[in-house]
């Protein structure tokens, strides 16, 4: 990043420089310096401030100043367009003049520096920095290779998250900012076996799970959780996945009311897609607005669909010919098993199970 312009003020009160020392490279003060400058200010140049009069280059100059009991300071002023351009800008200066970083500055600046960075302009950051710093590309390669470890982990989670939400593989690439191989390539890989233990325990209904005995489940309360007027009983919805589909399998929910079809999901490693015609509030970003009579879902493939599960919030709408519509054409478009389950939307009733083989 290029500098902007200089404007050269005459003095600044010493009290309205700002030192912020998490965006200063100096950081140890030497007293010699401080002494030696203190003896004659005059012959000091200014120091260099940003248009917040944040301390960009002069810290030793500064303290001197304030030593002699100086009451205004010399200044300079370069506009700064975040804390990371100050931050490069007072290593600029420093590498320049003065007393130089030291090696474990000099790692310290780069992590600092590259973790400001967003993540698509990093790679071309490393010879920047090298530059900067006065130490070689791999050098820093290896400073910051732990950030780069770091980053690329959180990165794979928010993929596999999104994934697990039946965005496309090109929704994602924009997302993350890579190519949509790469997120084809991380989508083949995918196997219950490489989860964590914790994680393929939920998802193989290990833990937090009782199998249902009897085909009739009847319960007097609800599982504590979002309210939404009709929503739907998270037992029951658990059974369905545990009877019906396997992890990683994609299961349909287009009326998502408060989203717990989702949760459940994620728990139990079942992709989703759930919808509703008024997502619930503050869960927009999980339940897609979508008015399931208009038209079926574009999922990325069918035949990974293992279960429609149709929790309309009156009964009778069940039975409507555009629910039924709906019923046949998503087995028709399925290549493997499906189950599509219509439930009522009080607890106390049964559910409805429609296979297609």
């Amino acid at each position: 990043m290029s500098d902007l312009a200089i404007v050269t003020v005459e003095t600044l009160p010493l009290g309205e420089v700002v030192w912020r020392k998490d965006l200063y490279p100096r950081l140890e003060t030497n007293p010699q310096t401080v002494d030696q400058y203190a003896e004659d200010l005059t012959v000091l140049p200014p120091i260099e401030v940003n248009q917040h009069h944040e301390l960009i280059d002069g810290w030793h100059r500064w303290t001197a100043h304030k030593k002699a009991k100086a009451e205004r300071v010399p200044i300079t002023v370069t506009e700064t367009s975040s804390e990371t351009h100050l931050l490069e800008l007072a290593i600029r200066r420093n590498a320049k003049h003065g007393l130089q970083l030291s090696l474990e500055d000099k790692k310290d600046m780069a992590r600092r520096i590259y973790n400001g960075t967003a993540e698509r302009e990093r790679e071309g950051k490393k010879a920047a920095l090298a530059a900067t710093l006065s130490v070689s590309e791999r050098t820093v390669r290896d400073w910051l290779s732990r950030i780069d470890k770091d980053t690329k982990e959180a990165r794979d989670k928010r993929i596999f998250a999104a994934w697990l939400a039946c965005r496309t593989q090109q929704e994602i690439a924009d997302a993350e900012g890579v190519s949509q191989k790469y997120i084809s390539e991380q989508a083949d890989s995918y196997q219950t076996a490489d989860l964590p233990s914790g994680m393929k325990a939920a998802a193989e209904h290990a833990t937090d799970f009782e199998p249902p005995i009897y085909n009739v489940w009847k319960q007097q309360d609800k599982t504590p959780g979002g309210k939404h007027f009709g929503n739907s009983e998270v037992r029951w919805v658990d059974n369905l996945l545990y009877l019906y589909t396997r992890p990683f399998d994609v299961v349909i929910d287009p009326f998502a009311g408060s989203g717990s079809t989702a949760d459940l999901c994620r728990k139990r490693m079942r992709r989703y897609w759930v919808s509703d015609r008024k997502p619930a509030v503050g869960r927009e970003d999980v339940i897609r607005e979508h008015d399931i009579t208009a038209g079926l879902p574009r999922l990325p493939r069918w035949r990974d669909v293992g279960l429609v599960y149709l929790d309309p919030p009156y009964w009778k709408q069940a039975e409507t010919a555009t629910i039924r519509r709906i019923w046949r054409t998503w087995t028709c478009r399925s290549s493997r098993r499906l189950s599509v389950i219509l439930s009522a939307s009080s607890p106390a009733s049964s559910a409805r199970v429609l296979t297609s083989r």
